[in-house]
């Protein structure tokens, strides 16, 4: 919101009750004027309802009277002979309608259907088009007499002196009075009726009738009244320039208004039908008794109904008129009294000026120095005194509030400093690794906010005792311990007496630890809680003396004391001692507590690494202890990785620019990536890792093949035994016997052969192996007996032989194949892995074992066993590694990568390999080249290692860079001294690696 000075707030709030007096004084008079306007225009439209009314009275009191005078005329009786038109009761009609000429027609209807009637032409246009009569007719003349075809309707016309000028003759006229209301409702009532406002028959212009029955009760006589003297009523009220009359009847038609009103509009139309304004209002507004100030939304109008009636018959007269047209005058008022305001107002101004300055000259330099003091400005002076008490008590409360705010700031400014120094050393802690320069860092700072001359920090390794850490004195110039202080060994604190184990109270370090609550001392030498000998004997010796001590237990969120703050001699600004209870002792003991985190912190963070530095011990040695294959691979592998990465820290080539010495947490990520790095073997049954045979699963299968071959030497045994016992030559007998023996032998000693897989299998090796599995042999029992559940699902698509049932040597059978689960990551394509998937997990078909042409694995074993790479980056992926171990998947998951792109599991080329990962894929292949431990070969030399490293990098399988680095650093010779046999180690020309 807008803000303005003092002087100009007086001198508004001086012209603003000015304002508000005169704006009152406007409205009262306004209002006082318009409810004089509405009362004027009610009053006089309530003359003109009164007029109306009195006129509407008489007009039906004259025709309801004439219509009894008529009822009891004689000569009436319906004519019979001679002209009809010469009928005598015309000559009394025509002189009762001259008494009123108002009167548009008198006639008398009979019992028989026969009519009489006289109509008041007056030579009226609309009546002579109407009734068919000729120009300057002033009266007609109707007679209707006679009954069925002898019916007839007679007219004459009149002239204004009785002379007929015309006559017309109507045969079979369908007009008969007696089916009108006026007939039928005067013929059985004792009174004269009154009918509804219509159209008359004899000329379209609305109207009203009244009726009684005759004196003799022969028919009904009746008197027509024209409406249309209303509308000449209505339109002759003088209300004002646009007010208007207008009538309506009970149905709320119009019986009369002005022409401007009505328009076009056709007799007898509804209100609501009538476009005019007014007419509108009055439809919307016609209540009884209604009268007041109505709006249609834009103007205001003023309105009164009034409501004739009799007969039980009722006539509305609405007069309504703008309000405008009697608010004229108050234009005039209101303007005048506001050019009188306006003249107050300027004569306010001067004198509201000069009453604004008196009271507002102390406020404004008040505020002046108000806003001095917020620029943190105290050399304002006080302001002078002032007349009004209110403001002088100001000033004097203001003075002193200056003189406190500016001891305030001053003691603020020192404590957001302190506090600005606590939050910054509170963010070093966090941040430091290194728990003594830590430690160092608190009791340095400590001392400061205290001034005191002198401190110790006791910090606690154990539940029993205390390690003093850090010891400094200024006046001494002493400093043990820490970073800068002189190096040696500090004595521990006992907490618990080492005869009966109770915790030691009588120390004050020691009581400080059990009670968790600071220990404050103001005089040494007068305490007597604590033994204080120990600090009165170093007084003696060194001189100093002790006077205060605080010492401040460095407690854990959780409760936990794991050290003491000991602070001497605290001192103020002045150079006093310092109560324990100032406001930097209280700052000091916030540093405790941050002092307490940080220490706890590292310590969890310590034992958070030996967690997880043990636990990946435990995972590599298992892996290790697994298999005889790989006994110390992990724990070697990382010696040759962490050596390389320190010379490629060091290095000064371009390609190693970007990547620098392992920090420790760098070195302790590539340490857990290198021990980790074959994690997945764990999947890897041991059956496949070991694989000596090519029939080898839990155990050698040639055993049970080799017992087919005995079975197939007992069955030729006993054939030749069957021959000589049905007269066979015994000598034929033995040489058929003894040449299936031999061709037994040799085939069996093929396959055990071909089992080893210590030669690669030929076409025709494979070609006899299938010749040898068609011999067949006989199998006497049941093959589906003792299976275990997996193997008899295996065989559920398998019909069971009929025994005994022929069998061959060797085969490749449905059972011999075992799916995948379809529970195995790499079916997973999010993970990107490019090896290829053989169709089976594992193919066990004798035959298709037997004839992998190099070693022994298989297609589908080879793949169990790379596996492993897969089954490592999935396992260290869902492994939540801290930040500074996030790259350990990326580092061992791509150890069997290589930089052209045609590693596994992933396939990822040079680029997409961090120089870590690089590091430890060539690590892994030097280690495994050189490795004098692995019971399937014998161990390599040196210079064999390195010639097939070279051929690796030669295949732009490993990184060229790195190889180079790890012959011309030495690295892979330092490597050999300490990890391989010494028998191993020969000369190695490098320069032909790296030329």
């Amino acid at each position: 919101m807008p803000i303005i000075g003092f002087r100009f707030a007086v001198l508004g709030a001086l012209l603003g009750i000015v304002n508000i007096a005169l704006a009152i004084v406007l409205v009262i008079v306004h209002q006082a004027n318009v409810e004089a306007a509405r009362q004027t225009a009610i009053d006089l439209f309530g003359q003109i309802g009164v007029k109306i009314e009195e006129q509407i009275q008489t007009s039906m009191n004259l025709a309801m009277t004439t219509a009894d005078v008529v009822s009891n005329l004689r000569d009436l009786s319906e004519p019979q002979s001679g002209s009809p038109l010469e009928h005598p009761a015309f000559g009394q009609l025509r002189a009762i309608q001259k008494i009123n000429p108002s009167l548009y027609s008198l006639y008398v209807g009979y019992e028989d259907g026969g009519f009489l009637q006289l109509i008041a032409v007056h030579n009226k246009e609309t009546v002579i088009k109407t009734i068919n009569a000729p120009e300057g007719t002033q009266e007609a003349r109707r007679i209707i007499q006679g009954q069925g075809a002898a019916r007839v309707e007679l007219w004459a016309f009149a002239d204004e002196a009785g002379k007929i000028i015309g006559e017309r003759r109507n045969p079979a006229p369908t007009y008969d009075p007696r089916q009108r209301p006026w007939f039928a409702t005067a013929k059985t009532a004792d009174e004269t009726f009154l009918s509804d406002p219509y159209i008359f028959n004899s000329q379209p212009k609305p109207g009203i009738t009244v009726s009684r029955r005759m004196k003799d009760g022969q028919g009904v006589a009746g008197v027509d009244i024209a409406l249309d003297g209303l509308s000449q009523l209505a339109a002759s009220q003088k209300i004002s320039a646009n007010g208007r009359v207008i009538l309506t009847d009970a149905q709320n038609r119009v019986l009369g208004a002005s022409e401007d009103v009505l328009g076009t509009a056709a007799p007898l139309s509804a209100l609501a039908d009538i476009t005019h304004p007014l007419a509108q209002l009055a439809s919307k507004h016609a209540t009884k008794n209604d009268s007041g100030i109505i709006s249609d939304g834009k103007s205001e109008f003023l309105s009164r109904h009034f409501h004739w009636q009799g007969s039980g018959k009722e006539i509305s007269i609405h007069v309504l008129a703008p309000f405008e047209d009697f608010a004229g005058h108050i234009r005039r008022i209101d303007a005048f009294i506001l050019l009188f305001s306006l003249l107050v107002v300027a004569a306010t101004i001067p004198a509201g000026i000069w009453v604004a300055r008196r009271l507002s000259k102390g406020i404004v330099e008040l505020a002046d120095d108000a806003e001095r003091i917020r620029e943190l400005d105290f050399t304002g002076e006080v302001p002078p005194p002032t007349p009004i008490r209110e403001i002088q008590t100001l000033t004097a409360a203001f003075s002193v509030m200056k003189k406190q705010i500016l001891e305030r700031t001053r003691l603020l400014g020192a404590s957001q400093e302190t506090l600005r120094r606590l939050i910054e050393l509170g963010i070093s802690l966090g941040a430091e690794s290194n728990s003594g320069q830590l430690a160092e860092t608190a009791l340095a700072e400590a001392m400061r906010l205290t001034g005191a001359e002198g401190g110790t920090l006791y910090i606690r390794h154990s539940e029993k005792r205390l390690q003093l850490a850090i010891i400094r004195n200024s006046p001494l110039e002493l400093s043990v311990g820490g970073s800068e202080g002189d190096d040696m060994e500090l004595p521990e604190l006992d907490l618990w007496n080492p005869d009966d184990d109770t915790p030691i109270r009588d120390n004050f370090i020691a009581d400080a630890v059990h009670g968790g609550q600071v220990i404050a001392i103001d005089d040494v030498r007068s305490w007597t809680r604590h033994d204080m000998q120990g600090v009165i004997e170093f007084d003696e010796v060194t001189g100093y003396e002790t006077k205060s001590m605080l010492i401040i237990p460095l407690t854990t969120p959780n409760g936990d004391v794991i050290g003491v703050l000991q602070l001497i001699n605290m001192k103020t600004e002045g150079g006093s001692l310092a109560s324990h209870r100032s406001a930097s002792q209280r700052h000091v003991m916030a540093l405790a507590s941050q002092v307490a985190v940080a220490l706890q912190n590292r310590v969890l963070i310590k034992a958070q690494e030996n967690l997880i530095d043990g636990m990946v011990d435990i995972i590599s040695s298992a892996i290790d202890t697994k298999s005889p294959y790989t006994a110390g691979h992990a724990s070697r592998l990382m010696e040759i990785a962490v050596m390389l990465a320190d010379e490629a820290g060091k290095s000064q080539e371009d390609v190693f620019s970007d990547y620098e010495v392992p920090s420790r947490d760098a070195r302790r990520e590539l340490r857990t990536a290198a021990l980790l790095h074959d994690c997945g073997k764990v999947t890897t049954p041991e059956y496949v890792v070991d694989k000596a045979t090519k029939l080898e699963t839990i155990h050698n299968r040639l055993h049970e093949i080799r017992t087919r071959f005995e079975l197939l030497l007992r069955d030729a045994e006993i054939a030749r035994l069957k021959a000589v016992a049905s007269g066979v030559d015994p000598q034929l007998a033995d040489e058929i016997f003894e040449e299936k023996r031999n061709s037994l032998q040799d085939d069996f000693a093929f396959v055990a052969q071909c089992n080893v897989g210590s030669e690669q299998m030929h076409s025709d090796d494979i070609e006899r192996l299938k010749r040898i599995g068609e011999t067949e042999w006989l199998r006497h029992f049941d093959d589906r007996l003792g299976l275990s559940i997996e193997e008899l699902r295996r065989l559920k698509d398998t019909p069971a032989s009929a025994l005994p049932a022929t069998e061959h040597l060797l085969s490749d059978r449905p059972e011999h194949l075992i799916p995948w689960t379809g529970r195995e990551k790499f079916h997973d394509p999010s993970w990107n892995f490019a090896l290829e998937i053989p169709k089976v997990m594992y193919d066990r078909g004798e035959i298709y074992n037997l004839s992998v042409s190099r070693g022994t694995l298989t297609t589908e074993e080879r793949f169990k066993i790379n596996e492993h790479a897969i089954q490592g980056v999935v396992m260290l992926n869902s492994m939540s590694f801290p930040a500074q171990l996030r790259n350990v998947p990326e580092i061992a998951g791509a150890h069997h990568e290589a930089i052209n792109g045609k590693g596994y599991p992933r396939g990822i080329k040079k680029e997409d390999m961090s120089v870590s990962a690089r590091i430890l894929a060539i690590a892994d292949i030097y280690e495994a080249l050189t490795a004098a431990d692995r019971p399937y070969k014998k161990p390599k030399l040196l210079s064999e290692s390195v010639e097939i490293l070279a051929g690796f990098r030669d295949r732009q399988h490993i990184d060229p860079d790195l190889f180079a680095l790890l012959l011309r650093t030495g690295v892979y010779r330092r490597y050999a001294e300490t990890f391989l046999q010494p028998e191993q180690i020969d000369a190695v020309d490098i320069e032909k690696y790296l030329n």
